[in-house]
Formats: C-alpha cells, sequence, structure tokens
C-alpha cells in the first residue's frame, strides 16, 4: 500500500500568492488612505516614479497570476523559471520602495497585509518550485 497524501503544486501556490496581492491592491492599502490605486494616484501627483512604481505591483502580480495560469492548465508550456524570479523580484522590489522610501512606513490596512501575505506565499511558491 502506498502513502496517500495532500500533493501540493508549488505552481498553485505561487499563482495564489499573486492572486492574493493584487485582491490586496483593491482593499485599503494603508490605513485610511484608500485602495492601492488611490494611493498610486496620489503618488503620481507628487512623485511620478514612486506612482508608476505603486502601479507596478499590481501589474506584476497580475502578470504572475496570468503565467501561473498558464503554467497549470498546459503541460506543454515550458515557462523560464527566470521569468517568475523576475515577475516576483519585480513585485516585492516596487512594493517595498513605496513603502519605505515613497511613504515613510506607514501602518498598514487589510489591504496591506494581504499583499504582504501574498508575497510570501508567492516567494514560498518560486523557492520550492524547483523540487
Amino acid at each position: 500500500m502506498g502513502r496517500r497524501g495532500i500533493v501540493i503544486s508549488f505552481t498553485l501556490v505561487r499563482t495564489v500568492g499573486f492572486l492574493l496581492v493584487a485582491v490586496g491592491f483593491l482593499m485599503p492599502v494603508f490605513g485610511g488612505r484608500g485602495t492601492g490605486f488611490d494611493v498610486a494616484n496620489a503618488l503620481i501627483r507628487s512623485n511620478l516614479l514612486m506612482g508608476v512604481l505603486m502601479f507596478n505591483v499590481f501589474v506584476s502580480a497580475i502578470f504572475g497570476g496570468v503565467i501561473g495560469l498558464l503554467m497549470l492548465t498546459s503541460r506543454r508550456r515550458k515557462i523560464s523559471a527566470a521569468t517568475g524570479w523576475i515577475d516576483l523580484a519585480l513585485c516585492i522590489a516596487s512594493g517595498l520602495v513605496v513603502y519605505f522610501v515613497g511613504l515613510r512606513a506607514p501602518a498598514l490596512g487589510a489591504g496591506g497585509v494581504l499583499i504582504l501575505a501574498g508575497w510570501i506565499a508567492a516567494l514560498v511558491g518560486q523557492v520550492s518550485r524547483g523540487r
């Protein structure tokens, strides 16, 4: 008799992580400052680079989710692991630069916590994907 257990697809974990980031962006990200889009629009008025980086968090999360779904639905498509690493690095680095440099580390709202949880899940899924 073979062992039966739960088989975890780390590609699925990574994809869910990116989707959590995208959903978190649609929620109040920092205290009372509104959604991620509201914060990005406000940042564009004051500092174009920080606003673009804030939008990049959402765009790279959507891109990572789409790539993950393509990897899950088709076994024939071979997508390089480098694509996943670059996308994940862009998503996390953009968010951290905006948080620490552009906004000077404000208190996180529910969306900010969800984004952080999504980054962690995507990172765990990306690191473990090679195993």
